[in-house]
């Protein structure tokens, strides 16, 4: 359990520091929008997305097996979502599928 804790630290403390410069930069563009908690497209990957709140990106990763679904705005099938990210399985998202289906058992 220890080693599921300090995975899922890395890997959270990682996703802050790891968005794109273009996500920074549209989350500080909306930060005086009152409503700014917006949801972002992840480019890299078609399984989390970005969620700005008060100018700052958060990582946002979909349950195992959901891709973000920009037009509803959620983790949808993979069916329902047109992927367009340059590397829809890497490292990050296989490690996130491991620690999503392990914390998810009883």
């Amino acid at each position: 359990m220890k080693l599921i804790l300090a995975l899922i630290f890395i890997i959270s403390s990682t996703f802050g520091q790891d968005a794109p410069q273009e996500i920074i930069d549209q989350c500080r563009s909306i930060a005086n929008n009152p409503d700014s908690n917006v949801y972002l497209v992840n480019p890299t990957s078609c399984t989390s997305f970005y969620q700005c709140s008060n100018g700052v990106p958060y990582l946002q990763p979909c349950p195992s097996d959901l891709y973000y679904n920009p037009k509803l705005q959620v983790c949808d099938w993979k069916e329902n979502v047109q992927c367009t990210s340059s590397t829809s399985s890497n490292i990050i998202d296989t490690i996130m599928n491991i620690l999503n289906s392990l914390l998810s058992r009883p």
